[in-house]
Formats: C-alpha cells, structure tokens, sequence
C-alpha cells in the first residue's frame, strides 16, 4: 500500500476514495482501513486524520487514533464500540499518560455500571 501512496501522491488519495464505481467494481471496494494504514506507516498523521472518521467500525476508529497518539478520539471511539476489552488495551497503550489512562477507566466504569463488557 505505501508503493500506491508514493506511486499517487498523498494528496490524491481523497480523490481516488471519492470516485463512483460502477455497481459491478463494488467487489474492489477496499475501504479506508488500508488508507489510514499507509498513512500511519508513511508517518502521515494529518492525512490519516481525514480517513479515521470514515472508518465504519468504532473498533478500528479507536485503533486507528490510538496508533497516532490521540487518546481522547480513541476513548470516544471505544465508548461507542461499547467494548471494555478494548478500552483496557487502549489504557495499556496509553498507560505513560495519567490523563488518557484516567478517560480509559472512567469509561470503562461506565461500561460496567452499565453491564456491558
């Protein structure tokens, strides 16, 4: 995938996304996951940035924004996939920083109030 980044450009990938197929090439459609992987990989946050959102499941969303560092998007991520497992790996990674570790368990209190695990 970072060959098709640096073969396009960057810049061109919003464009490339954002092209209609016809309804026969939906079998191509790859989504924005490996977009947001390259990005990350290249070391293009704020490119990344623009695909993150676009990620279907909150799972990768929070993933995705924990691999770039961004605690508080990832926890907001986590808290509507509604998965504590994730939220306690998500603290893990983020577990120099009292503040992100501090989001990550107070959401995950709330999960558990709520009786989702």
């Amino acid at each position: 995938m970072s060959t098709i980044l640096y073969a396009w450009g960057i810049v061109e990938l919003d464009i490339c996304c954002k092209k209609p197929f016809p309804p026969f090439f939906s079998l191509l459609c790859i989504g924005y996951k490996p977009f947001v992987e390259a990005c990350v990989e290249a070391g293009e946050k704020g490119e990344a940035l623009k695909y993150i959102p676009k990620l279907p499941d909150p799972r990768e969303r929070a993933e995705a924004y924990a691999q770039i560092g961004m605690a508080k998007e990832a926890a907001d991520a986590a808290s509507q996939a509604k998965d504590g497992e994730l939220l306690g790996r998500l603290k893990m990674t983020f577990s120099q920083n009292a503040a992100a570790a501090a989001i990550f368990d107070s959401l995950r209190d709330r999960l558990s109030f709520q009786g989702i695990s």
